[in-house]
């Protein structure tokens, strides 16, 4: 491990998440709030934001991201469709 100016660098070692917390949950909360918020600050016509289809694409994340993590068999697909890309990205090579 090296220290350097309150920075942790792990050489050589995996690092386990430490699983749920509302920390992380907040800290994402926050990114997305802000992110939207400097979209809205530089949006040229603000009166014509969709924010019904904003609402419901992060809805979607949220449950797209929720069967990712949590449901086995959409698990598999999305690690089979990894192997996919990862082939496909060394034929291009």
């Amino acid at each position: 491990m090296i220290l350097n100016s309150n920075l942790l660098f792990i050489e050589n070692e995996l690092v386990f998440s430490t699983g749920f917390s509302f920390e992380s949950l907040y800290r994402g909360i926050i990114g997305i709030v802000t992110i939207l918020f400097i979209a809205y600050l530089f949006s040229s016509q603000k009166n014509k934001i969709a924010w019904k289809t904003i609402v419901l694409a992060l809805i979607s994340q949220l449950i797209l991201g929720i069967l990712i993590l949590k449901v086995p068999f959409i698990q598999s697909l999305f690690e089979k469709a990894g192997v996919g890309f990862s082939h496909v990205k060394g034929a291009e090579l």
